[in-house]
């Protein structure tokens, strides 16, 4: 279903209005309504559906349906209604009209409380009901005299120790009625109450069986919670798709049958879902119910229907991370150190590279691994598919291509890899409604083909260099790291070749979490091989890796100081800073020694005696 925010570009802060983009003229006008599945304008009459069947695409305005007025006020209305005459003829053609309109009426519905008449309406019957003495209803029409929302018929003949049916119209009250269950109806539809429901009170048992459709089944909902009271047994009945009560008894269908499904029905209020809640368990049903092991696509990395994101600086290597992990997947085999159980189906949408490029890349990875993994080959082929990046115009709705594609395929995916979530839509991210709609968008995808997904994403424009990876650095922030269940964070050192890895979130126990890990990518022209490689948890502390390599004033101090062997004195820090940076405050060494001490550059053996911290870079890197 099309999003009203893809449609509009100001709604208001109630989201039930919007400004039209072919009427406003630059004025602060909201003449657009928007309803569930459509909107109106009320100025130059252009409708917008969001329905799938007929989705907005390109700009294309559906005219609106040409509706006849809802009701006609005025003192001699019901006159003018000629409902004497159509009540007349109900009574004297009853027969004829219950064939002709298929309806399973008996003599009940010859009753005067439900004051029913019938008239011509183009050569067609049309049921027109009596409300009150000044409502008059055509059905699916036109009303006459007060047509506020009501109730129909009068409720006094019904006993409050009954079980009340609610109806969605008129015609399945009378359907119910003549089935022998006590019946009303609101006059203004599935999703209208009249303003005092009181007269309700005194009914202890309450059956809504509103029609099954979707306008159906959320008025049924509504009417519900506005009823609910915990002395009030109340059931949401549904019955099979499309179906009314004057259906169900039109397919053959009985009193006891309906009967033993109101039985059945489930007590709403029961759940906390019926009112927006999430299921509540007591602790041992809990583990009962919860007994499946937690399964992963990809040891620490992407569990099976999850949410992961790769984030990191522009040129980090986040687009190379995640095309080895979409062949890794694909193939079945590790993702560096990281286990894959077994094959899956990838779908991988890059709108990074040229499709040129990609292939470069490509090849330079598949060759790599398949020397490791030789047998491999032909689960390429078979799982993974890759979107071309030529085809895509600019500003155009990605996802739409994208659920395009999920479609088509005869062999579902298992895993849908979005290179990156900024460039795959026109969107601003930064604002958190966009960002919430866009979301929004890929949860129903991932949710409709059944897909665990990875999203590449960037870092802020923040240094990156003297601070620890953290969430915060990701765009949309909180917000959409909430969304992830796993996340991986990304950032350069000092050498070209090694990068820092982190996971900074996870949502199941793992000895990775917050952990710099070292990984190398390996470019070897000779065989065209090009691969990330884990090396291991990095030793020194995460921020010495962020340190400039020549020439950093860390270094150069450090380096000056005259000391035998890694040993120094607070009196050689002093004469290094002195010489090298002309510091020669007491404040400003002790701020120097705590500064490197915090990024482990050297250790502290004892009071006023240091020792350079060595690393072992050059091991890791080779």
């Amino acid at each position: 279903m099309i999003r009203p925010s893809e449609v509009f570009s100001e709604i208001n802060s109630g989201g039930k209005r919007a400004r039209c983009p072919d009427c406003a003229d630059g004025k602060k006008n909201y003449n657009v309504q928007i309803e569930p599945d459509h909107a109106f304008c009320h100025k130059c009459t252009k409708t917008w559906r969001f329905d799938n069947d007929k989705p907005y695409t390109n700009g294309e305005i559906e005219p609106p349906t040409v509706k006849e007025k809802t009701y006609v006020k005025s003192s001699g209305a019901v006159k003018n209604s000629g409902f004497v005459e159509n009540r007349a003829n109900f009574l004297a053609h009853w027969k004829k009209v219950k064939k002709d309109l298929e309806l399973p009426w008996n003599l009940e519905s010859r009753r005067d409380k439900f004051g029913i008449g019938v008239r011509n309406n183009d050569n067609e019957m049309q049921l027109v009901f009596r409300i009150t003495d000044n409502h008059i209803k055509r059905h699916k029409g036109e009303q006459f005299g007060d047509a506020e929302c009501k109730i129909y018929p009068d409720i006094a003949d019904i006993k409050p120790d009954s079980t009340l049916l609610i109806c969605e119209g008129e015609k399945d009250v009378v359907s119910a009625s003549c089935y022998g269950f006590p019946a009303i109806t609101f006059t203004s539809g599935a999703n209208g109450i009249p303003k005092d429901i009181s007269v309700l009170e005194p009914f202890k048992s309450i059956v809504i069986c509103y029609d099954s459709d979707e306008s159906g089944r959320k008025g049924a909902k509504k009417l519900a919670n506005e009823l609910y009271h915990v002395d009030r047994n109340i059931k949401i009945l549904e019955l099979d798709d499309n179906m009314d009560i004057t259906d169900y008894f039109l397919a053959g269908n009985s009193a006891i049958e309906l009967n033993i499904l109101i039985h059945s029905a489930k007590v709403f209020g029961d759940d906390p879902g019926d009112f927006g809640g999430d299921p509540v368990y007591n602790v041992l049903d809990f583990i009962d119910t919860f007994q499946d092991e937690v399964k992963y696509i990809c040891d620490e990395i992407l569990l099976e229907d999850g949410r992961t994101s790769v984030a990191g600086g522009t040129n980090v290597g986040k687009s190379l991370w995640a095309l080895q992990f979409a062949l890794c997947v694909a193939m079945g085999v590790p993702f560096m150190s990281f286990n894959v159980p077994r094959p899956r189906r990838v779908l991988l949408v890059q709108f990074e590279m040229m499709d040129s490029m990609m292939t470069q890349r490509i090849t330079s990875m598949m060759n790599a691994l398949l020397d490791k993994y030789p047998d491999r080959k032909h689960l390429l082929g078979k799982n993974l598919h890759i979107i071309s990046a030529d085809q895509k115009k600019l500003f155009e709705d990605s996802y739409v291509k994208i659920e395009g594609n999920l479609k088509a395929t005869k062999n579902p995916y298992e895993v849908l890899i979005i290179d990156n979530l900024y460039t795959s839509t026109q969107v601003d991210t930064v604002k958190n409604d966009q960002l919430r709609s866009l979301l929004e968008t890929i949860e129903s995808i991932k949710k409709r083909y059944q897909l665990a997904v990875m999203m590449v994403a960037h870092h802020k424009k923040i240094s990156e260099k003297q601070v620890p990876i953290d969430t915060a650095m990701v765009f949309g922030g909180s917000f959409y790291c909430n969304w992830l269940d796993n996340l991986i964070q990304l950032a350069g050192t000092f050498n070209d070749k090694l990068k820092v890895m982190k996971i900074t979130k996870t949502r199941t126990n793992s000895e990775f979490h917050n952990l710099p890990l070292g990984i190398k990518l390996t470019d070897d022209d000779e065989r065209n091989h090009l691969l990330y490689e884990y090396l291991q948890p990095l030793p020194k502390g995460e921020v010495f890796w962020y340190r400039e390599q020549e020439n950093s004033d860390e270094d150069r101090v450090l380096e000056n100081i005259a000391s035998q062997g890694d040993n120094f004195t607070y009196e050689d820090m002093r004469l290094s800073l002195k010489e090298t940076l002309n510091i020669t405050s007491s404040n400003s060494i002790s701020r120097w020694l705590k500064k490197l001490l915090k990024q482990q550059r050297i250790i502290k053996i004892e009071r006023g005696i240091y020792a350079k911290n060595r690393t072992d870079l050059d091991a890791l890197l080779n």
